[in-house]
């Protein structure tokens, strides 16, 4: 895609021959966006009380003609694929695929050709099209994700729309639904997340600038403001509904019982890390049901929280296949290594045996709430709340989602560590630290920067030349800890 220069807001752009006047970012048309949400909605809502045989025979059809269309758009896939003869090949007879594969081949694994790299990285290095559309069609997310390999990822309209209406349909707590069809008009919403072209806030933009009804009722707030700017802007809002990470609510739990959060919201919407325990336990300080949610930047929409507290995974519209160590299936009840996901909504970047490098165990139990789709249980992010001192003795917390933003955006690293090691002290493992490249300088000016507005200016930055570890089961990282002697001390 060549540019004339660097486009500004609604300036149209020339992507080639044949291709003049394409819109680099709009905004999404609502009667076309409500229209797709509308041609998937009934099925999603037949499909939600079928029996498991009817939903695997729609999910296989929907995986022949994924995989067909694969075959003939994608130049990455058709040479995937050329030593597989059938044209309905079993989904296991398929080889497997990494992000680091799709991402250095993705201008063949596309199937538009107006789509490339270069175009989407172009219109993701602007925040204010966060939410906008790509080449009048497509959304863009951003990830990094927790195996440090970055990720760039487009969903077509019809996956959109997908994801709209099983959110709509299949989670029993606030959903799209109530804002697009304008009703409850004193609903009002609260996302509290990590700022940038990530699904999160893509998604709730996207929705706001196609729906009024919802930019009215709906706000986003930054995990990076410091902890008393974010309750008092919470205070001013009064949201009815919050989503946000676990490990936000674990922090504002303890906002809520000191009394200085007085917000009492109907439900809380968790997701983007593993609801633990001790998270779940935390969030009863709010006083109603925080419900979880199971996705990813690579389907946004895999799996939603049942009555029961139970995962149920969306298998008529996403493929999972938990394996282990050397790809081979793990059976139900057993922890997997990674997981292989199939997205059977998205045509425009397929992701057929995908290793999402989550580790999942299916469950061959149908759960008591009478719901026909699998429960699925996720060991995903595990990151922890550091506990920083600041000049005065004073308790700091920091949430590992907004250290993490914060190396990725500022410093432009994603492959690193970062471990509390003293009540004021953070390390940074990075492969080559110490190097004089200005590398090292950008991490430490970026975290200083960082800890400095979170009231932290006295917190000192260790850079050490040692490689991250993985997680011996799933294969990611665990980005954010404090390490056990710090512990202790709280």
């Amino acid at each position: 895609m060549r540019y004339q220069g660097r486009p500004h807001r609604g300036v149209r752009v020339r992507t080639g021959a044949g291709q003049k006047g394409i819109v680099h970012d709009q905004p999404w048309s609502a009667a076309e966006a409500y229209a797709k949400w509308l041609l998937f909605y009934p099925d999603i809502m037949v499909s939600s009380s079928a029996t498991p045989e009817v939903i695997a025979a729609r999910r296989q059809q929907r995986l022949h003609e994924i995989i067909a269309f694969a075959r003939r758009h994608s130049r990455f896939y058709r040479d995937k694929y050329s030593a597989v003869k059938s044209a309905r090949p079993a989904l296991t007879s398929l080889p497997p695929v990494s992000r680091a594969e799709l991402m250095d081949g993705f201008d063949d694994w596309v199937t538009d050709p107006a789509v490339t790299r270069r175009g989407a990285e172009h219109f993701m290095s602007g925040e204010w099209r966060i939410g906008r559309a790509f080449l009048g069609r497509y959304t863009l997310w951003s990830s990094s994700g927790t195996t440090g390999e970055p990720g760039i990822f487009v969903h077509d309209i019809s996956a959109l729309a997908v994801y709209d209406a099983l959110s709509a349909v299949r989670f029993k707590g606030m959903n799209a639904q109530h804002f697009i069809s304008g009703s409850r008009s004193e609903v009002k919403l609260a996302l509290i997340a990590a700022q940038g072209h990530f699904a999160g806030v893509a998604t709730w933009q996207r929705l706001r600038q196609t729906y009024p009804q919802i930019a009215r009722r709906t706000k986003i707030f930054s995990i990076n403001a410091p902890l008393e700017e974010l309750v008092q802007a919470l205070n001013r809002f009064n949201p009815t509904f919050i989503a946000s990470y676990p490990t936000v609510f674990q922090m504002l739990a303890g906002e809520k019982t000191a009394g200085r959060l007085e917000v009492t919201p109907q439900g809380l919407w968790s997701g983007g890390e593993c609801l633990s325990a001790a998270a779940r336990a935390a969030a009863t300080a709010f006083g109603c049901r925080i419900v979880d949610e199971y996705g990813a930047s690579e389907f946004m929409n895999l799996a939603f929280e049942c009555a029961q507290g139970k995962l149920h995974l969306n298998s008529d519209w996403a493929w999972l296949e938990p394996v282990d160590e050397k790809m081979r299936p793990v059976p139900p009840g057993s922890a997997s290594a990674t997981v292989l996901l199939t997205n059977l909504a998205n045509r425009v970047q397929p992701f057929i045996r995908y290793d999402l490098g989550d580790s999942v165990t299916m469950s061959s139990k149908p759960c008591r709430c009478g719901s026909p789709f699998p429960v699925v249980q996720v060991q995903g992010r595990q990151d922890e709340i550091l506990t920083l001192k600041n000049s005065q003795g004073r308790d700091i917390p920091l949430l590992p989602l907004a250290i993490s933003t914060a190396l990725e955006e500022d410093a432009g690293v994603h492959h690193f560590q970062v471990i509390q090691i003293a009540p004021a002290t953070l390390a940074v493992r990075m492969p080559g630290g110490g190097r004089h490249d200005g590398v090292d300088g950008r991490v430490r000016k970026a975290l200083k920067a960082f800890l400095t507005h979170q009231g932290l200016p006295n917190a000192r930055v260790r850079i050490d030349d040692v490689e991250p570890i993985a997680d011996k089961v799933s294969g990611k990282f665990r980005r954010v800890w404090m390490a056990d002697q710090q512990k202790d001390r709280l």
